[in-house]
């Protein structure tokens, strides 16, 4: 990945390339990081867990230098409203760096969510509105669909051929992931999080190439939200079909809610924040009233906002420091002030509220309000439905990370950036770019 990512950054032309770099290099990590590593691994009859760790880490700190360096470029280039974007820069880089020199947790925690999450969450939405202002580059759309459509392929031959050579290629099955009574799995076993009881028989979740069927679902959704914002409307429906097939509940409901919120933004915009509200509140109310797994989640959310609250002044509004709770952090000793939930583990906007306080989540919310505006301005002026959907599909996340650790977290966040990136750059030949200034 990283000799890729090189070749590639040093073939850049316009600033906009670092995002789709950013997007790319880290997806397709995702992507092949187990068949390919997992080979390697085996190869050399041991399983060092110590390498699987580094290389997943490795994948953060490049997505994330490299979302760094477009918001860093492309504000001191700027021409128009350069003071303002300087300041917001600065408002970042002070938050972060002041909650994690701040905080009490061991180095290791503080620096696996400063580079996993927080880098990645308010750089990848601060790139994307500037990417909204930003002169744009033209991607082929017959190419990205040949593309997923070989992904497609390749992932339905690879999950077919999981069980026969998942000690080749998935050497963490092996060793990193143990059964209740602390023994290796079994061959022929799977983790239990990718099996689904359907009138009380299992069946595996489809997980194809990822780590983990969850955040294959997020991928292939959010390409058939891609596919339908461009009426390849078969191709998305193929990949929601998969998408179903992993039983990612999270994934299913950021499908649904994107739609929604898309007829909401082209028909009644004025409703669209109302809208947005009446999500977030539906799941709270849905995972408060039926046991699921969403009440684990929940969990998450009420026990971040108790800690906050319950603390000091300076706890409420800043938090209790970066790396100083959430799933990341967990088996830490010197991690958590709190229990596991109630240090906001499980949900994204709990670590977000755990750890920076009610300031940080309210940054969070500040910048997704800059992008709101800006892609709102660009439909009303060139009738781009793209920007709607790049809207409503960063809205459906707002939403799930609410419920979802994950939505905060660089995996989701470098396919999200992907997706927007596609979506507002990907065009039929026939169609010329437009530029905003």
């Amino acid at each position: 990945m990283f000799f890729l990512t090189l070749v590639l950054f040093l073939s850049i032309k316009k600033h906009v390339e670092i995002l789709i770099i950013a997007g790319v290099s880290s997806v397709n990590f995702i992507i092949l990081y187990f068949p390919v590593l997992g080979f390697v691994l085996s190869t050399i009859n041991e399983v060092p867990l110590f390498e699987l760790k580094v290389a997943v880490g490795i994948r953060s700190v490049i997505f994330s230098c490299l979302i760094v360096l477009f918001v860093v470029l492309v504000t001191i280039n700027a021409t128009h409203k350069k003071l303002a974007r300087i300041l917001l820069l600065l408002i970042i880089i002070f938050i972060l760096t002041s909650s994690f020199t701040s905080s009490t947790s061991a180095f290791v925690p503080k620096a696996t969510y400063l580079i996993n999450t927080f880098i990645p969450l308010f750089f990848t939405y601060i790139g994307i509105f500037l990417l909204s202002h930003s002169p744009r580059v033209s991607i082929s759309q017959s190419f990205i669909i040949l593309a997923l459509t070989i992904f497609c392929a390749f992932s339905l031959i690879y999950f077919a051929a999981l069980e026969l050579i998942y000690d080749i290629v998935r050497p963490d099955l092996i060793s990193a992931m143990r059964s209740k009574d602390g023994l290796p799995l079994s061959y022929g076993d799977y983790p239990g999080s990718w099996g689904s009881m359907i009138a009380g028989i299992r069946f595996n979740r489809f997980v194809g190439t990822f780590p983990d069927p969850i955040l294959f679902g997020y991928f292939m959704v959010m390409m058939a939200i891609f596919l339908f914002s461009k009426k390849a409307y078969k191709l998305s429906l193929f990949f929601l079909f998969i998408a179903v097939l992993s039983g990612s509940k999270g994934a299913l409901l950021l499908y649904f809610n994107t739609l929604f919120l898309f007829i909401i933004l082209k028909k009644f915009n004025g409703l669209r924040f109302s809208a947005v509200i009446g999500l977030v509140m539906l799941q709270v109310i849905f995972a408060a009233l039926f046991q699921s797994s969403a009440t684990i989640h929940l969990a998450g959310l009420q026990g971040a906002i108790g800690s906050i609250v319950s603390g000091s002044l300076d706890q409420f509004l800043f938090g209790y420091g970066i790396g100083s709770g959430g799933n990341l952090a967990r088996f830490s000793e010197s991690s958590a002030s709190h229990g596991w939930l109630e240090s906001g583990s499980e949900s994204g906007v709990g670590i977000l509220l755990y750890q920076l306080g009610l300031i940080g989540f309210l940054f969070y919310v500040f910048i997704i309000y800059l992008i709101d505006r800006r892609l709102n301005f660009n439909y009303k002026l060139y009738k781009d439905s793209s920007n709607l959907y790049s809207l409503a599909i960063i809205y459906s996340i707002f939403v799930n990370s609410f419920m979802q650790e994950n939505c905060v977290n660089s995996s989701v966040l470098s396919i999200l950036l992907l997706t927007v990136v596609l979506m507002l750059c990907v065009r039929k030949r026939e169609k010329r770019m437009y530029a905003i200034s």
